[in-house]
């Protein structure tokens, strides 16, 4: 399973951004693990573009924050496969004093019984498993 979630948002001149969360399933000894991981330009309060030094420490911290995963021994109790991993990935990006989340959505969108619209992709091995034949 590896899926991507297209959130859009308004900008502060008015135009409209996007950024991508990303959620995939892999294998591991005794169980399996959901990874998910978030890429596009993130809503800020402050502007980062008049003095980046100073905000050099946020954007480290921030890069720790783009990415998530939850190992599950047995099954999973989840409305759809990767929400607890996406919802815990949009915690963690709405506790950087830094963002704005609430931009793009008002509440966690990963936490409600029905999926956001996503994108179904190809996982790299079966993907690359269709040219071998």
């Amino acid at each position: 399973m590896f899926k991507k979630y297209k959130m859009e948002y308004m900008k502060d001149d008015g135009g409209v951004s996007s950024v991508d969360f990303f959620v995939n399933s892999k294998a591991k000894r005794g169980g399996f693990m959901h990874r998910a991981c978030v890429i596009g330009y993130l809503p800020r309060i402050d502007d980062i573009g008049t003095d980046y030094g100073k905000y050099r420490a946020n954007e480290d911290v921030l890069m720790g924050k783009r990415a998530c995963k939850v190992s599950y021994i047995g099954r999973t109790w989840e409305c759809y496969s990767g929400q607890t991993c996406l919802a815990k990935l949009w915690d963690q990006l709405t506790k950087l004093k830094f963002l704005d989340m609430s931009l793009i959505s008002k509440t966690n969108p990963f936490e409600g019984n029905d999926e956001p619209t996503h994108e179904d992709l190809w996982e790299p091995d079966e993907l690359f498993g269709r040219f071998s034949r």
